[in-house]
């Protein structure tokens, strides 16, 4: 490899680097946000609607996701009813419905810190497989959208 070659690739991934972690703060700010605001009586309402043992398992990873069922009394929708550009490409919908329903959704200040610890376990795991790493930023390009769009509402 020539010298300038070498210099170009090192500037390009040292570049890349830099975009990666300014993306991650917006998407840590995004979320911080998002955790500050107070509950709405909607999602307690919704949280109420689900059985709480299920819900305690979910925080501890113990059982899946939530079902297309679950997802409809989390949302009031189906996962189907989101516009497109809101969907992932590539990450099947339990994966960005469990990270929305983990952000989103629980109220109790312990869970939430609880859900924040295994969102960022999540990222960190996923830097060690570019494939993954791809996923996990698409799951969090998708979440930050939603998160936007509820800001808006």
């Amino acid at each position: 490899m020539l010298p300038r070659s070498k210099e170009a690739v090192i500037a390009a991934i040292k570049k890349a680097e830099a975009d990666s972690l300014a993306e991650q703060d917006t998407y840590r700010k995004v979320i911080d946000a998002a955790y500050a605001s107070p509950a709405t009586e909607q999602q307690e309402e919704l949280l109420k609607a689900l059985d709480a043992d299920r819900l305690n398992k979910l925080m501890d990873g113990e059982c899946c996701p939530p079902s297309s069922q679950d997802w409809k009394i989390i949302k009031g929708y189906e996962w189907h009813q989101i516009p497109r550009r809101r969907q992932l490409e590539q990450v099947e919908d339990r994966d960005i419905s469990f990270w929305l329903y983990m952000l989103g959704e629980v109220t109790d200040h312990t869970k939430r810190l609880k859900a924040m610890a295994k969102f960022y376990g999540y990222i960190g795991a996923s830097n060690r497989d570019i494939g993954i790493t791809f996923h996990c930023w698409q799951a969090i390009s998708s979440l930050k959208m939603v998160l936007e769009a509820s800001v808006e509402k």
